[in-house]
């Protein structure tokens, strides 16, 4: 892997292979409704040529999620990563982007391998990036899944909770 701080580096990897595609980010341990999210999103992309489209989702505990402000027309103002405390009620959890954010993002990186105190800077969030990105006048956009849902099953509470969720296992019976 070479150099990794953080997503937007282990994203930065694969630059040579998807610089020119448009593509859809999805995290292996968050479980989200609806099952059409990715395909809302792209239509939205399509629709509005956004750099990125954010899937949105409710949620209570903005100490554990990326925090996104946007407007009535679903441009996206501010993310906000994981803030102890926020009037925001959404959070991203997938997202599509085109070529130019991930352009962005290759030259956001390259940037920051030049610092000589890379190795002690905490760990970036992707959603650091896309803020970086939406300062530099980048174009995005966010689809809201007000009725939608997530669950991020890489903690252990969540875990347990999706274990129950998803399988036949019923307290009850115990």
């Amino acid at each position: 892997m070479g150099l990794s701080y953080g997503v937007p580096f282990t994203l930065d990897q694969a630059y040579p292979f998807l610089q020119d595609a448009i593509v859809a980010l999805g995290f292996p341990d968050i479980l989200f409704q609806p099952e059409d999210a990715f395909t809302k999103i792209l239509a939205r992309q399509t629709a509005t040529d956004a750099d990125v489209v954010l899937g949105l989702f409710p949620t209570y505990t903005p100490e554990k999620a990326g925090m996104v402000d946007f407007d009535a027309t679903g441009k996206v103002n501010l993310i906000l990563e994981k803030p102890q405390h926020s009037n925001l009620k959404y959070m991203w959890a997938i997202a599509v982007w085109k070529p130019t954010f991930t352009e962005f993002l290759h030259n956001h990186i390259l940037t920051l391998k030049t610092r000589k105190d890379l190795s002690q800077l905490p760990e970036l969030p992707i959603g650091n990036v896309m803020q970086a990105a939406i300062q530099q006048g980048m174009h995005v956009e966010a689809e809201v899944f007000a009725d939608g849902s997530y669950l991020d099953i890489g903690t252990p509470n969540d875990l347990i909770t999706a274990v129950h969720q998803y399988s036949n296992f019923n307290n009850s019976e115990i």
